[in-house]
C-alpha cells in the first residue's frame, strides 16, 4: 500500500504544526531563585501567616497590562495563610482562598509595588518543614502567561514578625 503525497504532506504538516503549537503555546519559564527567606507574617484578614520571598532573575514588563520595557529587582512572593505547625501537617497547598486561613497566594512584582503579576494558579509542595528551613517544590502560572517551576529552600528569619491587626 503506498500514501498519495497528497495524503503524505497532509500527515507532514500536521506533525510539524503540532510541534510547533508545543513550542509557541507552552508558557515561558521565569527564572527564580531557588534559595530565599521565609518570616512570619498577617494574612489579608489579620490571621497568621507565612511568607516566603525569592529574587527573580528575569526582568519582566510589570502588571496589569505587561507592556513597555521588563523590569528588574523583581521578587516572588508565597503566603501561606497559616501557622507554621498547620504546614508541617498539611505538605501540599493550592493557589486558591488568598484570604481565609488555609489559603496560598503568590505573585511577583518589585519590593512594595503594585499592582504585581499574581498566580493564577498552581501549588506548592512542602517536603520539609522545621523552625529553621522551609523546602519544597513549586508549580505557578502567573497572570503574565509565564510560569516557575522547580525545587526552593527558605531559610527562616525569626525576629521579624509584624503585629497583626
Amino acid at each position: 500500500m503506498s500514501l498519495k503525497p497528497l495524503t503524505v504532506s497532509a500527515i507532514l504538516a500536521f506533525v510539524i504544526l503540532v510541534l510547533a503549537s508545543f513550542f509557541v503555546l507552552r508558557s515561558p519559564m521565569l527564572r527564580v531563585s531557588p534559595i530565599g527567606t521565609a518570616v512570619e507574617s498577617c494574612s489579608s484578614t489579620d490571621g497568621a501567616a507565612i511568607d516566603l520571598v525569592f529574587p527573580v532573575f528575569d526582568a519582566l514588563q510589570v502588571a496589569p497590562t505587561f507592556t513597555g520595557q521588563p523590569v528588574g529587582n523583581q521578587v516572588l512572593k508565597v503566603r501561606a495563610n497559616s501557622t507554621l505547625s498547620n504546614i508541617k501537617q498539611l505538605r501540599r497547598w493550592q493557589i486558591q482562598n488568598p484570604d481565609s486561613n488555609g489559603g496560598l497566594l503568590a505573585w511577583v512584582c518589585q519590593p512594595y509595588a503594585y499592582p504585581c503579576n499574581f498566580v493564577q494558579s498552581g501549588s506548592v509542595l512542602f517536603t520539609h518543614v522545621s523552625d529553621k528551613t522551609l523546602d519544597g517544590e513549586w508549580s505557578f502560572y502567573l497572570e503574565s502567561g509565564h510560569r516557575i517551576e522547580g525545587k526552593f529552600s527558605a531559610s527562616f528569619l525569626r525576629g521579624h514578625k509584624a503585629p497583626c491587626g
